[in-house]
């Protein structure tokens, strides 16, 4: 009896469903620069597609020249904060204070002196400080960060795509401006880095790390503003990996049919 339920309310009803009777499957042309899924809805045909442009993340990361310690040089590769600021960068009751935003969400990050110069935080303290941030709601910001000891790097990294995402910081004490200059961060575009790293000024936003939106065109309609890289349109997902041209063809995925069928037949004997 058992069998036999389990037959007729979870077999049965898995292959009464149209993705397991009517599978489909997606060719592409060039699938280096896009390829695609499809439902058992979508129609049987031919589809153009012609990726203008990609979405892309903010991104912010230390240049050649390493980051700067408080004497001045890149030399030492201490990772302690206190090293990265030098003496007399904060006075005992001071804090490194500074706004960020993820370009939706905005919070105060802050390090005490205490912090600094009695726990001897690290460049990885920050990039945890920064991972943690979040807003007067309780809602985290969608920032990654992380510190690459072997490079001498630090990092910055919105994890959502699109131009309305990007990394704004604005310092609010010395210390802070001090701490994010030495770090040398550059933005970082579709892979080039910039020339010079961004500057930091007390009081002054820096949003320069911005993403950017993809554009697409599927069958002589363009469709602009996506902030990632994928769009379904007509029941079709298109997934583009870099700007270009291909075709792509919906058809009859015959062989996940005849799967479906082998595996229908295999759980019937099962039951009897």
């Amino acid at each position: 009896y058992s069998d036999l339920n389990t037959f007729n309310s979870v077999t049965m009803s898995t292959y009464k469903m149209s993705s397991t009777s009517n599978p489909q499957t997606v060719s592409s042309t060039n699938t280096s620069v896009a390829t695609a899924t499809a439902n058992a809805d979508a129609a049987q045909m031919t589809h153009t597609l012609t990726v203008n442009s990609l979405s892309s993340n903010a991104y912010l990361l230390t240049g050649d020249q390493g980051i700067t310690r408080g004497d001045g040089t890149s030399t030492s590769k201490s990772i302690y904060l206190s090293d990265v600021l030098g003496e007399g960068a904060l006075s005992e009751g001071e804090s490194i204070t500074m706004e960020v935003s993820d370009g939706v969400k905005t919070a105060t990050l802050t390090i005490t002196y205490e912090q600094v110069y009695s726990n001897q935080q690290t460049l990885n303290d920050l990039a945890s400080a920064f991972k943690k941030l979040k807003n007067s709601d309780g809602e985290s910001l969608n920032l990654t960060a992380s510190y690459d000891a072997t490079n001498d790097a630090f990092t910055l990294y919105n994890k959502n795509g699109g131009s309305a995402n990007v990394i704004s910081i604005k310092s609010t004490s010395d210390a802070a401006t001090k701490l994010m200059n030495n770090l040398n961060l550059h933005t970082v575009s579709d892979g080039v880095m910039s020339d010079s790293a961004e500057e930091f000024a007390n009081g002054t936003v820096n949003d320069n790390a911005k993403g950017t939106d993809a554009s697409v065109t599927i069958d002589g309609r363009t469709y602009s503003n996506l902030s990632s890289n994928k769009i379904t349109v007509s029941n079709v997902t298109y997934s583009f990996q870099a700007t270009g041209a291909s075709t792509l063809t919906v058809s009859q995925d015959t062989d996940k049919i005849i799967e479906n069928v082998k595996k229908f037949v295999e759980d019937y004997n099962k039951m009897l």
